[in-house]
């Protein structure tokens, strides 16, 4: 049988590859220069994913009939596909020059230009392909992406709105909206979009996926769960939203809920960005200790192979290992690297301007730390200013509105617009007080919004980024041998990294131990860090510590029912009758410091220590027991301790914390001791002197504005 062009090309569009190809090679056989069927093979090839071959055929092509701007067009899409984009562009033009209406080569030439950063000239070329074809979506598209990805955000909205004005009912441009209003802030808008989207098309998975995060943004959690179950239901494997899903159950304390969806999207794919490192942070804070030292092994072996799979805040509970902190760190900064390069300089000024960055300015420990702070500031020296990534209210975020000279609410604006507003204001230092904790926009200083930026108090990990400058800390808390697992300069204070407020209240009220089921007459160990921080191997510890001092309780923080269940549960595996655990409910601070006073001997977690918990504890006249460790976390305690020269609470092994534990109960005077260096040392040693500290903290930062202006890089001593 003789076949013809059509035969083959009527085979191609039904997807029968093969097919077409055998009868483009009948075709070849007879005519050998048959131009339709040779450019119809190459794309088969091409569609088959044989690159050498389709370029084969091409340069035939071309060779014989020069004049094919099609040949050309083909050719330049494979070499796009081999990534040599030198070759693509020289073959792109040449079809443009011998057909300059080619919409389809000048998008194909818009995406060459890019690939070589050239924008200007993609934006150009992106633009012909539409001005010649006002109907062709693909330039849109790929001008609007550019845009987008450029954070050009009103100059994506004006490409769509072209598209729109050209385009009639294409479902897509509402959903590239809602990308662009969601940066913005625009919640209500977005989701408005992206119902439109839905009229049209109700199978978008990733549509619905994208809805319940506006929803969930917008604090409608039931609207969101609904959706991203039906992403899921639309692809059964749509990973991100069950990452969704479980974070949606954290964030309305589900914690059990979140650990089964964390889990089943493991099981889908364990190198999923954060994926395991969300999976086991739901586990932590149940205290659901189900194969721990397994999964803690596998963790760490993702992330010495460069897998992001777990974030760094959560790695802090995981770990004491400040090289795994700074590795890990280097890979979550990738997320947030930025392409651009600036280089802002500063301006030689009578006032040094200082900015805060959080969404924490509120009844939150970091809060509650640098009031006082913010109050000492030398306006004399310094202008102060907060950008508040949240809008909530109360009686701690009032004080802070007060005492800094401007505070600024942006938790509607963009990273953009956030950056903008820095520059504008000219602010000289911008201090994240937040790093990759929740809620965080780690984007902007990525993106620069100030000369200098430091990492300070919020994060206590290395960012891993080359645009945090430095993170303030002190010698015993980062020794000269770990210096190197900081991406940062370090900013060592004379005494402790670790700023108080001193003025904090405490309740006047009168609490007994039956107020809270405390027994009468027995010791009170607690623990009130964020229940995360519990490991089962200081959870051994305790229960070891029980098992000796016959006579005590734990009193210990969790508003989970499904933590209480499995801690005591396991207190029973290890002998303790679960009585002796007793839980202590969520309180106001005042309150909260005053019930404080009923216990007689704090004992930390590790690697995680505390750091407001403990400085609250030792405030009220509490001791504080803990064991040192490597990393900044697992060094906090004791850099706190060591301040108030209590070092004789500090352990270095796991034996040695039971058994000065175990000690420090059974011998009433060596507490008693401690106790009353406490409350002297309170009185005289630096660590709640707040005005030395702020005084301290401000000559760090006028020798950061020295070294900027002078181009030094190094680690700055304070004395």
């Amino acid at each position: 049988m003789l076949h013809t062009y059509n035969d083959a090309a009527v085979a191609f569009q039904q997807g029968e590859l093969d097919k077409s190809k055998k009868i483009c090679l009948d075709i070849l056989k007879n005519n050998p220069k048959d131009v339709d069927t040779l450019i119809l093979l190459s794309v088969i090839a091409y569609q088959t994913n044989n690159l050498d071959k389709s370029l084969e055929i091409l340069n035939y092509t071309i060779k014989n009939f020069p004049e094919i701007s099609e040949a050309f067009f083909n050719k330049a899409h494979v070499l796009y596909s081999k990534k040599n984009f030198s070759e693509s562009l020289i073959s792109a033009n040449k079809a443009l020059e011998l057909n300059d209406q080619y919409f389809e080569c000048y998008n194909l030439k818009g995406l060459i230009l890019l690939k070589q950063n050239n924008e200007i000239l993609a934006i150009e070329s992106f633009n012909n392909s539409i001005n010649i074809n006002p109907n062709y979506f693909e330039g849109y598209k790929n001008l609007f992406n550019l845009y987008n990805e450029t954070n050009q955000l009103e100059d994506a909205l004006k490409i769509l709105d072209k598209a729109s004005e050209n385009i009639k009912n294409n479902f897509e441009i509402h959903f590239f909206r809602s990308l662009i209003f969601d940066k913005q802030k625009k919640l209500d808008q977005a989701i408005n979009e992206l119902n439109k989207y839905i009229e049209y098309k109700k199978d978008n998975s990733e549509v619905f996926n994208l809805r319940g995060l506006l929803y969930t943004n917008l604090n409608k959690p039931e609207l969101a769960q609904a959706d991203f179950e039906e992403s899921i239901r639309l692809e059964p494997k749509k990973l991100s939203a069950y990452h969704n899903i479980g974070n949606l159950f954290i964030k309305y304390k589900k914690n059990n809920e979140a650990a089964q969806y964390y889990k089943k999207a493991v099981e889908i794919d364990k190198f999923y960005r954060n994926g395991i490192g969300n999976y086991l942070h739901a586990k932590q804070l149940i205290c659901d200790w189900h194969n721990y030292k397994k999964e803690k092994n596998d963790l760490r072996e993702l992330i010495e192979n460069e897998k992001n799979v777990c974030s760094s805040f959560h790695l802090l509970s995981l770990f004491d290992s400040p090289l795994l902190q700074y590795k890990n760190s280097k890979l979550e900064n990738k997320y947030y690297k930025q392409k651009n390069n600036i280089n802002l300089r500063l301006k030689k000024k009578n006032k040094i301007r200082i900015a805060y960055y959080s969404a924490d300015f509120c009844d939150h420990p970091v809060a509650n730390q640098i009031s006082e702070l913010i109050e000492n500031h030398d306006r004399n020296k310094f202008e102060v200013y907060a950008f508040s990534f949240n809008s909530k209210n109360d009686d701690v975020k009032k004080r802070l509105v007060n005492s800094f000279d401007e505070f600024i609410d942006v938790e509607n604006k963009s990273d953009e617009q956030i950056v903008q507003i820095s520059r504008n204001l000219d602010i000289d230092i911008a201090i994240d007080l937040m790093g990759y904790t929740k809620s965080n926009r780690f984007e902007i200083f990525e993106k620069k919004c100030a000369p200098i930026q430091i990492n300070f108090f919020g994060f206590p990990c290395t960012s891993g980024s080359d645009n945090i400058d430095y993170i303030v800390a002190d010698k015993f808390l980062i020794p000269e041998k770990s210096q190197s697992y900081y991406s940062e300069k370090i900013i060592y204070l004379p005494n402790c990294y670790m700023v108080n407020d001193t003025k904090k209240k405490v309740s006047n009220k009168i609490f007994l131990k039956e107020n809270f089921g405390l027994p009468k007459d027995s010791f009170i160990f607690c623990n009130f860090n964020q229940v995360y921080r519990v490991s089962p191997y200081v959870f051994d510890s305790w229960m070891n510590i029980l098992n000796q001092v016959k006579n005590s309780v734990l009193w210990f923080f969790s508003d989970d029912s499904n933590t209480i269940k499995n801690v005591k549960k396991e207190a029973i595996k290890k002998g303790i009758n679960e009585n002796r655990i007793i839980i202590a409910e969520k309180m106001n601070l005042p309150d909260h410091l005053a019930r404080q006073k009923l216990c007689d001997l704090f004992i930390d977690t590790f690697p995680f220590n505390g750091a407001s918990t403990v400085c609250n504890a030792l405030w009220v006249g509490l001791p504080v027991l803990t064991k040192i460790g490597e990393s900044f976390t697992g060094r906090a305690a004791a850099s706190i301790l060591n301040a108030l020269e209590l070092n004789e609470l500090i352990a270095n092994t796991k034996e040695d914390y039971e058994s000065l534990a175990i000690n420090l109960a059974l011998n009433k005077n060596k507490l008693k001791n401690i106790k009353e260096k406490l409350n002297k040392n309170i009185l005289t040693k630096s660590l709640y002197n707040t005005k030395d500290y702020t005084t301290k903290l401000e000559k760090a930062f006028e020798i950061c504005f020295e070294n900027k202006l002078n181009n030094i890089k190094k680690n700055i001593i304070v004395n």
